[in-house]
């Protein structure tokens, strides 16, 4: 009956098309929030794609480095890799909205019970109030992350030298510890 009412089609496929576009981005926001990649083949893996998606999307250099070892990855439980995950996706969200960066590393590195992230950029570095800010969500958000693992969350940096931002957590992946946060001046 569509047929014989052609702008009651119109609206119709209109709607179709919305309905796509929905499922679409809501698809796109699931898989930044957990990639499936992240539990088919791992943080690492997962990091690489989300640094590449990101230096895609801002035409920021960006480089990986991982140095873990076949323990530290097989110590490494899910809710601590959805964790540092998000970490790093904050993380590079602040280079993209403020450092003005024309290149991001991200380094992870295990060993001795530890595991280290690192994110950093060549921007226009941060001051040390910054941190502390009360619109500084995000950072506040990686820091709680961070703590409900045991971890730590420290910013360093200094104007004109770039940002980096390390996220040193145990691999027992309890949340027994409540970890502490500093934010060192000088270089990064």
């Amino acid at each position: 009956k569509l047929s014989e009412r052609p702008e009651l089609l119109r609206e119709v496929e209109g709607m179709a098309e919305v309905i796509d576009s929905t499922i679409m981005a809501v698809r796109e926001i699931a898989a930044s929030l957990r990639p499936g990649i992240l539990d088919d083949l791992g943080l690492e893996a997962a990091l690489e794609w989300q640094l590449k998606r990101f230096g895609d999307m801002s035409g920021i250099e960006c480089h990986f480095l991982s140095e873990l070892d076949e323990d530290t990855r097989h110590r490494l439980d899910r809710d601590l890799a959805t964790a540092l995950f998000r970490i790093a996706q904050e993380a590079l969200t602040n280079v993209a909205r403020h450092a003005e960066a024309s290149r991001v590393e991200l380094r992870l590195v295990g060993g001795d019970g530890w595991l280290e992230l690192e994110v950093t950029d060549d921007g226009r570095g941060i001051d040390e109030d910054e941190p502390h800010a009360p619109a500084s969500l995000g950072i506040l958000g990686m820091r709680e992350r961070a703590n409900f693992f045991g971890g730590e969350v420290r910013l360093s940096g200094a104007p004109g030298r770039g940002t980096a931002v390390s996220v040193k957590v145990p691999l027992h992946g309890s949340a027994e510890g409540e970890g502490d946060e500093r934010i060192e001046g000088g270089e990064a």
